[in-house]
């Protein structure tokens, strides 16, 4: 048989992945003799030492990048490269880690108020949302300074 340089049958796709979930890379790789897998971050050599919590796995042509719990510090962008007598061949795509998020939800809800002319009035509201919310009053369409 003669000899092939690798080519990717199946090449990475680009992954977004919410932050504390599993994320994966994984590849489809062919060539004779069977090539030799490295993988990349940010054009670095990655290893599973080098990323703690990364799996890295090449078996049957399959190259398989895993990462069990996602944090930010794992967004970047992936390659993975195949290697042998024939040649080289590389596949890149990107990692994107997003926070979790909420929209704002109100707990307690602004109340009518009567007060006296110069007088104080304290408004108080309770929201929850992930970012946490900015709340922000306005009075006939200007917004309220708290004083």
């Amino acid at each position: 048989m003669s000899t092939q340089a690798p080519t990717f049958t199946q090449p990475l796709q680009n992954v977004v992945a919410l932050e504390g979930s599993a994320a994966s890379f994984e590849a489809q790789v062919s060539g004779f003799p069977v090539p030799e897998v490295s993988w990349f971050r940010d054009g670095q050599v990655l290893s599973a030492a080098a990323l703690p919590g990364v799996q890295i796995s090449f078996s049957d042509g399959r190259a398989v990048l895993s990462i069990p719990a996602v944090t930010a510090a794992h967004s970047g962008r992936f390659s993975v490269r195949a290697t042998n007598g024939a040649g080289q061949a590389t596949s890149t795509a990107e990692l994107l880690v997003t926070a979790e998020t909420a929209p704002p939800t109100f707990l307690q809800r602004l109340q009518t108020s009567t007060v006296r002319q110069g007088s104080q009035v304290r408004l108080n509201v309770r929201v929850t949302g992930i970012p946490t919310p900015v709340v922000k009053f306005y009075r006939e369409g200007a917004e309220i300074q708290s004083s």
